[in-house]
């Protein structure tokens, strides 16, 4: 895997790494496309690299049902909120 800063024309692709983001758990069918456009997921998008701030950290939201929380973890991501069902992370770059 290479990791480099991302660049504006990498921003188009957002929408896509936003809906395959999506936590399906197996045996379930994948939503419809469009739920990236509901407000509380389309704000990890949003305007993204128009605010102070943007490429200082990088952060996500995971399912804690998502077995992915234990590589986020490895990958050094900590947890600085959770709700019922999902873990909030930030690693600083």
């Amino acid at each position: 895997m290479i990791i480099r800063e991302i660049t504006p024309k990498d921003y188009p692709k957002f929408e896509t790494f936003l809906y395959h983001a999506i936590f399906v758990p197996q045996g379930e069918i994948p939503p419809s496309r469009d739920l990236i456009y509901e407000p509380e997921l389309y704000v990890y998008i949003d305007h993204f690299g128009d605010k102070p701030g943007d490429y200082r950290l990088t952060s996500l939201s995971v399912q804690k049902a998502n077995p992915a929380v234990n590589f986020y973890k490895q990958l050094g991501y900590a947890i600085v909120n959770e709700t019922a069902e999902e873990f909030l992370m930030v690693k600083e770059i």
